[in-house]
């Protein structure tokens, strides 16, 4: 037991997760009860169940690390899970989370599950939303 405490207590991991399709096949909202990515996951555990942003610094580089949930409200069955849709409350929320990256860090990563190319959202779009951003993983 001593050895595992002591082990975990000196990694620095940051785990940063987002929803994708499989964690929303068939969840009618994200408290239902068959959203297990609110309890089994790093970020959702901590309460962040939709996009959101993580500022981490290390060696003086303070990065934004902004997390796109573009996962389907509620959640589809196949063949629908497999592109993602941003509101306009969710793609305004976005633009929020990057003007406070771009204040708070030097750069901004965007992450997401998927493709940017696979994502619908109103105008002026998710990429023009993300233009000031480093990369999209």
């Amino acid at each position: 037991h001593q050895a595992v405490t002591l082990a975990t207590s000196k990694n620095k991991t940051i785990w940063l997760d987002i929803r994708g399709n499989h964690d929303n096949f068939d969840v009618p909202h994200l408290h239902h009860e068959q959203n297990y990515f609110k309890e089994l996951s790093s970020q959702g555990s901590q309460g962040n169940l939709g996009s959101y942003l993580k500022i981490v610094e290390h060696n003086g580089v303070r990065l934004g690390f902004l997390a796109v949930d573009s996962t389907l409200k509620p959640g589809p069955r196949r063949p629908f899970n497999f592109v993602g849709a941003l509101n306009r409350a969710e793609l305004d929320h976005l633009s929020k989370l990057a003007k406070k990256s771009e204040a708070e860090a030097d750069a901004t990563v965007w992450f997401g599950h998927y493709p940017t190319s696979t994502i619908v959202s109103p105008s002026p779009g998710l990429r023009s939303v993300m233009n000031a951003g480093l990369t999209y993983l």
